[in-house]
């Protein structure tokens, strides 16, 4: 009897041992992969459902001299290879990445006695006070031991088989060495510009803007709970506090993001967040005793952000800037970084209205400024206009036709 307990026990701590050994030498997540050679491609398959995972646990922990956070729009269009010339440079933006989350990155990275300087993404969607969270969304990502609960992890082995059996990742879903999710071309020709962007923003109506079966869309709460915007003051603060390089940027999204948002009844709502971002900047930095971060206004009704968008059947003919409304491309990230860095842009001349700094004294004439350059977009692009019209009806959460919409 004893004999066989200790055969089973040494058949039980084998078996144990080789399951551990499996998960840590396929790393499904590229937990150990990372820092080899700057141009690695990392192609798992299993990152593509557990990107937090790859960046927190994994991509974080690496020193750097620059981190990039922000939401998916950060994570496909800045490349930290661009910045290549000002040192390593990390992007830890995620899908729906919080103003939470944003905050414990820059506070879980910028913990060593020089911490790195931060190019942080601040989008509209996630400063909603009723946004929901990604389910993936885990703390435990942060703490020192989570690797190794994730090597005994029978979810890691599933992962781990499902690397073996799938190397191949589709478009889109591979990454480079410092975080970068790679989109090329090809993500774009699978079914064309509009066709991507028609799916992008129904997702974004029903979701983000409009979520039924009750629209819910506020940027404080009424409850008094905390909310996206008190995360962001709070990062701040603490940036100020270390005397910790930041600069923000509000991405460039297309116009027909702009225009969604607007019939989905929220423009009043935008507006006033890029106040309340203005504002909080300038009193964070007053408190520190410090000149405010430079803050970039890329969105709006520019060069760039109003590129023509291909016919419906067209996927020969792609996009320079942009994926679809809401995803910018590379092309057009390089543009935004070399604006804001004051670097000479690599691909020809900067569009001269691109990217703003917005400051408490020029906030007021920018929104007006973006309020006229929209009425003249939805006056020469009406089928654009009543594209988009036509889908906010069908989804039943239009609220403001372009038809009853006045500049003051």
């Amino acid at each position: 009897m004893r004999k066989h307990f200790i055969q089973m026990c040494i058949v039980t701590m084998l078996a144990f041992i080789t399951f551990v050994a499996i998960n840590l030498w396929v790393d499904p997540y590229c937990l150990d992969c990372l820092g080899w050679q700057d141009d690695a491609v990392v192609r798992k398959p299993a990152i593509a459902r557990h990107e937090r995972i790859f960046k927190t646990v994994g991509l974080a922990g690496m020193p750097a001299d620059i981190v990039i956070l922000g939401t998916s729009r950060s994570d496909i269009g800045l490349d930290p290879r661009h910045l290549s010339s000002y040192g390593k440079a990390l992007n830890l933006a995620m899908s729906n990445q919080p103003y939470r989350e944003t905050r414990q990155l820059f506070e879980h990275t910028s913990t060593g006695s020089k911490p790195p300087s931060y190019i942080i993404g601040l989008d509209f969607f996630v400063s909603n006070a009723n946004f929901v969270e990604p389910a993936d969304l885990d703390v435990d990502n942060y703490a020192p031991e989570r690797k190794w609960q994730l090597a005994i992890s029978a979810s890691t082995l599933a992962d781990a088989l499902l690397s073996s059996i799938k190397p191949r990742v589709q478009a889109g879903d591979a990454w480079t060495a410092q975080g970068w999710r790679m989109m090329d071309d090809d993500y774009a020709r699978t079914q064309g510009n509009r066709k991507l962007m028609l799916a992008s923003e129904r997702g974004y109506l029903t979701r983000h803007y409009c979520r039924p079966p009750k629209c819910k869309f506020a940027i404080h709460s009424a409850e008094g709970k905390r909310t996206p915007l008190d995360e962001l003051r709070e990062l701040l603060r603490f940036a100020y506090h270390r005397e910790i390089t930041v600069k923000l940027l509000i991405s460039p999204s297309h116009a027909r993001q702009w225009e969604m948002l607007r019939l989905a009844g929220l423009w009043d709502e935008w507006e006033a967040w890029k106040r309340e971002l203005v504002d909080m900047n300038a009193e964070e930095a007053k408190r520190a005793g410090r000149q405010s971060y430079p803050l970039w206004d890329f969105s709006g009704y520019n060069a760039i952000t109003t590129e023509e968008v291909p016919p419906l059947d067209d996927r020969e003919h792609l996009m320079r800037w942009y994926l679809d409304s809401s995803h910018y491309t590379t092309r057009a990230g390089e543009l935004l970084l070399d604006r804001m860095l004051g670097t000479a842009p690599s691909g020809g001349r900067l569009a001269e209205d691109f990217g703003v700094k917005l400051t408490v004294q020029n906030i007021g004439s920018q929104l007006l400024a973006i309020r006229q350059n929209g009425e003249l977009y939805r006056q020469s692009h009406k089928t654009d206009i009543q594209e988009l019209e036509s889908l906010a009806t069908k989804l039943g959460v239009i609220r403001v036709p372009a038809s009853q919409y006045q500049v003051e």
